[in-house]
């Protein structure tokens, strides 16, 4: 019994670890691949059929892992090191009813020493870690991640940072101030949930898919901006405006607010889509083209 008992033992460790990978590392019905990077304030929202986007999904399955401690992955890695990966469950409504699909998304944060995975559904969250060594980490991962960044941010395509940070769907309500450049007193409110056929859906995806050419810290909010918006997502409520080719957004509450420099399409469908909000197709477009 006492020889056989070691074997044991690594059979069940080699079970619970090929357990892990298929809770965390299976991406059946894919959705999202995005890559972060908080300290440049920018995302990369990547087509989930790109053929990078198949490659950074095997490599994350082909990696040499041993479940470890959160103390021994080492430092963070800077720059764009964040990987958020989001999959349809099976149990998905149909998108004629409008209604949102269940999903869950993993967020995939490189370390020095390995990578941690944080697994969200709905009402759930769950974090493993990963040991794996450094040089085959950066071989097989780190290079393809942030290459994958810098190719967003040379090639103009890089996205809001804190509008990627969570999947799509966790999105809850829009309300959008005005309709131009009036006075405060003659703005108009008008507040929607989102569901796939509401045009603010069509409003949110202009927000979180609008590219960036740069960014910068600014102290505050402009008095009047051609529109402005509420954003409610699960985690977070964000106060966000557009003034020409510029956004400016930041967390209720925070004392932190980002203006990014967009280009020269993303204004336009903003525009157009806060427009169709209002009832007003292309209102607010053809305001803003003339600008």
């Amino acid at each position: 019994m006492c020889l056989l008992e070691p074997d044991y033992r690594q059979v069940m460790d080699d079970q619970h670890l090929e357990d892990l990978r298929e809770q965390y590392f299976d991406f059946k019905k894919l959705k999202e691949v995005i890559v972060l990077n908080a300290d440049e304030h920018r995302a990369a929202n990547w087509d989930k059929n790109a053929q990078v986007s198949q490659t950074l999904i095997e490599r994350l399955q082909s990696l040499p892992l041993t479940e470890c401690e959160p103390e021994d992955l080492g430092e963070k890695l800077p720059g764009g090191s964040t990987i958020e990966i989001e999959a349809q469950a099976t149990d998905v409504y149909s998108a004629q009813s409008g209604k949102w699909y269940d999903s869950n998304s993993r967020t995939y944060q490189l370390f020095e020493n390995g990578l941690s995975v944080t697994l969200r559904g709905k009402y759930t969250s769950n974090t493993v870690c990963f040991s794996c060594t450094p040089s085959v980490l950066t071989e097989t991962l780190v290079n393809l991640v942030s290459g994958m960044d810098y190719y967003f941010w040379d090639t103009g395509q890089s996205n809001i940072l804190w509008l990627n940070e969570q999947p799509e769907n966790r999105i809850e309500s829009i309300a959008v101030f005005s309709q131009g450049k009036g006075a405060s007193q003659s703005r108009k409110t008008v507040q929607g949930f989102i569901t796939t056929e509401s045009p603010f859906y069509q409003l949110w995806l202009a927000l979180r898919h609008a590219k960036v050419t740069s960014v910068e810290n600014v102290e505050a909010f402009w008095e009047e901006a051609e529109v402005e918006c509420k954003l409610v997502l699960e985690a977070e409520t964000y106060r966000l405006q557009l003034l020409n080719n510029a956004l400016r957004i930041a967390p209720e509450g925070g004392e932190e607010i980002l203006e990014y420099t967009l280009d020269e399409s993303s204004p336009q469908r903003i525009a157009q889509a806060t427009a169709a909000c209002f009832g007003k197709e292309g209102e607010l477009g053809k305001t803003a083209e003339k600008k």
